[in-house]
């Protein structure tokens, strides 16, 4: 299972301190204050076939705009 320091370095502080108009200190602070519940609300989504399903689907929908966009 991935740690939460595995997953907060994945995160993109820099991006989301310049999107924020922030520094980066004020942007790790925040993500770290928000990750536990956007990954409780993941595992509450994804606890049931019908959120997992949809979970993947907007997965697939936006990993598709991802590459589209590269191209």
């Amino acid at each position: 299972m991935t740690s939460f320091d595995d997953l907060l370095s994945q995160v993109p502080i820099t991006q989301i301190a310049e999107k924020l108009g922030v520094d980066e200190n004020t942007a790790t602070t925040a993500v770290k204050a928000a990750l536990p519940t956007l990954l409780g609300g993941l595992q509450a989504n994804t606890a049931q076939p019908e959120g997992a399903a949809s979970w993947a689907a907007a997965a697939r929908a936006e990993a598709s705009a991802a590459r589209s966009a590269r191209h």
